[in-house]
Formats: structure tokens, C-alpha cells, sequence
């Protein structure tokens, strides 16, 4: 597995709870050996990400060439939001050999900060290990203006993980996986335990022999 964070506080998180307040349905992340729990009578989507891109030539500083692996929402917004929840199960393949989570939480940050547009306030950053890997809790935040020009506060809380993974031609590498939920911050706060839950239902099992993907066999 990667060496981990630079944070010494990091500590190992449990896996998924074995009861649910909630009713979720435990999905496998096509190619991977994600596992993560989904609400059941969300419209659930896993798009096509075409094919890992090249590895970048060794000494390559962090890109990210994020593809999206699954996609999940209720049909329509709450009354008085403007948008559903958003889940996402992102993949950024090719990370550098040694890059840490403190790594992967920078170039996650920079690039969240392009793509929104906006200001992004960093409201919580908490290290720890799942299933031994490195990995980070986030909480963010950053306000956008809605049709009539009210001022909503959008709320995103996300699991950053890093894993093994093999080159096609037998190198070590690493893969970073994201597990993002994105909501308006009123909505957030009724359905923080569900967002909790969801993030902790996140795994890594062993895929069934024939199924094919990038990470390293274990």
C-alpha cells in the first residue's frame, strides 16, 4: 500500500457500519474495488470514463486527469433548493510514486478552486487511514447566486483515498479515488448522517477473478 500522509495524527477508520439507519444499497465501482453505499431511489448513473489515459513520464509533478465513475442524485430537489444532492465516485489514475495524502488534498483543492469558479472556504481537513490506505475527510463550502439572485451556500463533504496501482508494464503507480457529496448547506445540515454514513460505507473488496481493473493485486 502507499506510505502514508505527512500528518502523524492520522488514525485508521472503521470500515462500514454493519447496520444502517438508512436505506442504501452497496454498489461495486465499475473497474476498481471500491465498494460504496448508495440511497436507495437515487437515480444512479456509471458512465463510460474511456480508457485510462498514458502514464505520465516518470518525475511528472501531480495532474490530475479525473474521470467520473458513478453519479448519483434524487430525481428532484428539495423544495426551496435549487439543486438535488450530488453524488460522485471520482478516479485520478497515475498519481506520482510516493505522493501523499497531503499531496492529493492540494491538487484536489487547486483544482476544485478552478472548476467552481469561486471562493472555497476550507472548513475541515481530517487525515486517517481506510483499510490501512491514506486518506482525508474534507468539508468545504462556497457561496453561488441562484436565478433570482439570492445568495445560496453550497456544501460539499468528501473522502479522499490513495491506492496501489500497476503501470501496463508492471510498474507501481497511484491511484486516487474521491467520494464526493455536494448539496446546498440547509439541506446538508438535515442530511448530515446520512453523508456520514455514505462516507463510511466506503471500502475496497477483492474483486471476483475475471473482473478486470487498475489496481494492484493485494
Amino acid at each position: 500500500m502507499v506510505d502514508g500522509c505527512r500528518c502523524d495524527k492520522a488514525e485508521e477508520t472503521p470500515a462500514a457500519p454493519t447496520a444502517s439507519a438508512f436505506d442504501l444499497i452497496r454498489r461495486r465501482v465499475p473497474d476498481t474495488d471500491l465498494v460504496v453505499a448508495i440511497p436507495k431511489g437515487w437515480q444512479l448513473a456509471m458512465p463510460d470514463p474511456g480508457p485510462l489515459p498514458p502514464v505520465p513520464p516518470p518525475n511528472t509533478p501531480i495532474t490530475l486527469q479525473t474521470r467520473m465513475l458513478v453519479s448519483a442524485r434524487p430525481g428532484l430537489p428539495a423544495p426551496g433548493k435549487l439543486v438535488p444532492p450530488w453524488l460522485q465516485v471520482l478516479e485520478d489514475p497515475w498519481l506520482p510514486l510516493g505522493t501523499t495524502g497531503v499531496d492529493y488534498l492540494v491538487a484536489q483543492r487547486a483544482s476544485n478552486q478552478v472548476a467552481v469558479g469561486t471562493n472555497i472556504r476550507h472548513v475541515d481537513a481530517e487525515p486517517s487511514r481506510r483499510q490501512g490506505r491514506p486518506s482525508y475527510h474534507i468539508r468545504d463550502e462556497w457561496t453561488v447566486k441562484g436565478p433570482d439572485g439570492s445568495e445560496r451556500i453550497m456544501s460539499q463533504e468528501a473522502l479522499l483515498i490513495l491506492d496501489d496501482a500497476k503501470t501496463p508494464d508492471g510498474q507501481v503507480a497511484v491511484h486516487g479515488y474521491t467520494v464526493v457529496i455536494t448539496m446546498e448547506k440547509g439541506e446538508f445540515e438535515a442530511l448530515q448522517p446520512l453523508v456520514r454514513e455514505i462516507l463510511a460505507s466506503v471500502v475496497f473488496e477483492e474483486r471476483p477473478p475475471g473482473v478486470a481493473g487498475p489496481s494492484a493485486p493485494r
